[in-house]
């Protein structure tokens, strides 16, 4: 399993997008919570009832039921076999969440983080909500932003993650680093070949190789002689 966390603006959807395109089952941290918003059937906007709900049930709660629809996404696709891949953590703890239920379930968690500059942030962010419709975003806005991840625990020095990936360049570079990790993520997550057992029939390689070995030894042995 892959988390992407960041900061806002950071491209974390992209990412997700990337992922889902190489074949990964693609989760959104923010589309569970908004779920769980329409469920409860609140009064009050979604940012209101976030603040009430961590007040009455606890600040791990929110953490908690995003784990167990990761958990229960993990085992209906059992059958189909696809890798998973979670973005949008908003806070340390449904981080430290996901990553005991990784142990709990034997499914190996791989963290990463993704790093842009501070203005790449802020212009894409300024970008999503002039498409979206809503107001300007301002400097004042954005530093909020930036200090609420700061207070929930979402910096890289906390999270410890395990890959980073700039992503402050161009797209074309954000794929060819995600290819990458999905490459490391099939090495981690296949199972290993026990040691000594080759491949059956050896390939043309393996035998070209062999032969090789063979006159090496039949040369160094001609030459004791």
């Amino acid at each position: 399993m892959i988390v992407v966390a960041g900061h806002h603006g950071s491209g974390k959807s992209t990412v997700l997008t990337l992922l889902r395109r190489f074949g990964f089952l693609t989760l959104e941290c923010s589309t569970i919570v908004r779920n769980l918003f329409v469920a409860a059937g609140s009064n009050v906007d979604m940012k209101t009832w976030i603040l009430e709900t961590r007040r009455a049930e606890g600040v791990t709660y929110l953490a908690e039921q995003i784990a167990s629809v990761v958990k229960s996404s993990a085992k209906s696709r059992s059958s189909v076999d696809l890798p998973l891949a979670v973005a949008g953590p908003r806070s340390v703890h449904v981080i430290n969440t996901l990553r005991r239920m990784s142990l709990e379930t034997g499914q190996p968690l791989m963290l990463v983080w993704l790093e842009a500059p501070p203005h790449v942030r802020f212009r894409r962010l300024a970008r999503r909500r002039a498409s979206e419709g809503l107001e300007r975003l301002s400097a004042t806005e954005f530093w909020s932003l930036m200090r609420q991840d700061q207070e929930l625990g979402l910096k890289r020095t906390t999270i410890k993650p395990g890959r980073v990936l700039n992503n402050g360049g161009s797209r074309r570079n954000l794929k060819r680093q995600v290819l990458h990790l999905v490459q490391l993520h099939v090495r981690l997550t296949s199972p290993r070949r026990p040691r000594g057992e080759g491949s059956w029939p050896p390939t043309r390689r393996c035998r070209g190789r062999r032969r090789h070995r063979q006159r090496s030894a039949q040369a160094h042995a001609t030459r004791i002689r």
